[in-house]
């Protein structure tokens, strides 16, 4: 009998649908009961899941958002990037929180190994970008990736082999070799920075062998065949997908729904349905184009300040732009979303608001597909919305939504319809529990 006839249980998944920061963690974590286990499937410490609760604030990086529930098994899965120093961090954090870990935390075997030269070797490599530079948080996702793809660096399962040292000491040789090299490009790397960060990660190292690390592909399949409810929860967005994204100022990690399966090691049929995450504005960090910014920066100040526009991972302001309806698109059909959770409709400080319903090339002509170069856009399409900044609601009654948010989420959720998905849930405030089910 094959294994997708044995599986009882099924996969759901969550995703960002626009550039990151839609709020993810909060769907996650609110839902979280649903489930017997929460997955992470990609990206690394870069990442940054932010949940609040009573008024208190927890931001997780490579921690599943399901953590703060006892009962569920949490798993970072094998296509997810593990910094020791990072896992050491929150770690720490979450025991000072009252949360232990390590009943209900594994650790895929198979997980990508970052050493301590790959955060030097990711600003290195923004150095010599200069002016073109990606933008990365600097946390050596890129370099940690680019060494698994060439096969070179460790696994996590592989700290408990005996040769372990022997192999990581050939590795770092050859990365300050790399790293020798952005020198011509002023990056420079005292060695007694290098031997802080080294010591720090071999004594986070100890710390991460005492959890639970395991074939957690083999974990998922007997939760699936005992007929468990898996949510597997992606970092990053799909707008960001390294292979579907704007190239090069992309994450190196599969974002979209297909990496779900080779992040986690379960079979694509056990995926039954895709829910996706968006914001009712647009935020964007990192370099690249920011098609959608707007135009007064003022009220792209406002948004900032009202929406507290940071990143959780690095602190930079995100950019602030229109919701892009276009775009939007464009991911729904990539990740086969079918629900959509729209946060933050709590933040509007603006008399009007727009949405792109399109993008014109150099021609003047309306593009059919999402652009290879952002660069051939010369016009938005957009529609003008009245806004509800000044109207008072109850976020947990949708009776009580001001008429201009209702004809914004009207339009929104009609226009997505055609693109095959509907509005679920709206995301009223930061609370976990601040958000209201939609009309459908």
């Amino acid at each position: 009998m094959s294994l997708t006839k044995r599986v009882k249980g099924f996969v759901k998944v969550i995703l960002g649908l626009q550039y990151g920061d839609e709020g993810k963690g909060k769907i996650v974590d609110s839902t979280a009961s649903k489930y017997q286990v929460i997955a992470r499937f990609n990206g690394g410490n870069n990442a940054g899941h932010t949940i609040e609760e009573n008024g208190k604030k927890h931001v997780l990086h490579l921690i599943p958002s399901g953590i703060f529930h006892s009962e569920i098994k949490n798993v970072i899965g094998n296509g997810v990037i593990v910094n020791p120093v990072a896992f050491d961090e929150e770690i720490t954090y979450l025991f000072n929180q009252g949360i232990n870990p390590k009943n209900n935390l594994y650790i895929s075997n198979r997980a990508k190994l970052m050493t301590w030269v790959h955060p030097f070797l990711d600003k290195a490599g923004e150095v010599r970008c200069g002016k073109d530079k990606i933008g990365t948080t600097g946390r050596g996702i890129g370099p940690g990736y680019k060494d698994a793809r060439a096969r070179k660096s460790p696994l996590v399962g592989n700290i408990f082999s005996a040769n372990f040292e022997e192999r990581l000491e050939k590795f770092e040789s050859e990365q300050m070799v790399e790293l020798e090299t952005y020198k011509q490009f002023g990056y420079e790397v005292s060695v007694e920075d290098m031997c802080i960060a080294k010591a720090q990660w071999f004594k986070s190292l100890e710390k991460m062998k005492e959890f639970n690390i395991c074939d957690t592909s083999y974990l998922l399949r007997k939760e699936l065949e005992k007929g468990s409810h898996v949510l597997a929860e992606g970092a990053q967005s799909v707008m960001l997908d390294i292979h579907f994204g704007d190239y090069p100022n992309v994450t190196s990690s599969d974002t979209n729904t297909s990496g779900v399966s080779v992040g986690l090691g379960v079979p694509i049929s056990s995926i039954i349905s895709v829910g996706g995450v968006i914001k009712s504005y647009s935020t964007k960090v990192g370099g690249g184009k920011f098609i959608a910014r707007m135009e007064d920066l003022e009220i792209e100040k406002a948004f900032q300040k009202e929406g507290n526009e940071k990143g959780s991972t690095t602190g930079r302001p995100r950019e602030c732009g229109h919701f892009d309806l276009f775009a939007l698109d464009y991911a729904i059909f990539l990740s086969d979303t079918t629900k959509v959770y729209m946060n933050k409709v709590d933040i509007c400080p603006a008399k009007k608001i727009k949405v792109i319903t399109g993008y014109k090339d150099k021609d003047g002509k309306l593009m059919e597909s999402y652009p290879f170069d952002l660069n051939d856009v010369t016009e938005l399409v957009t529609k003008e919305f009245d806004g509800w900044g000044d109207k008072e609601f109850d976020p947990h009654d949708i009776k009580t939504f001001p008429i201009e948010l209702l004809n914004y989420l009207n339009f929104i959720d009609s226009e997505i319809s055609k693109f095959g998905a509907r509005l679920a849930y709206i995301g009223t405030g930061p609370d976990r529990n601040d958000y209201v089910k939609w009309k459908v």
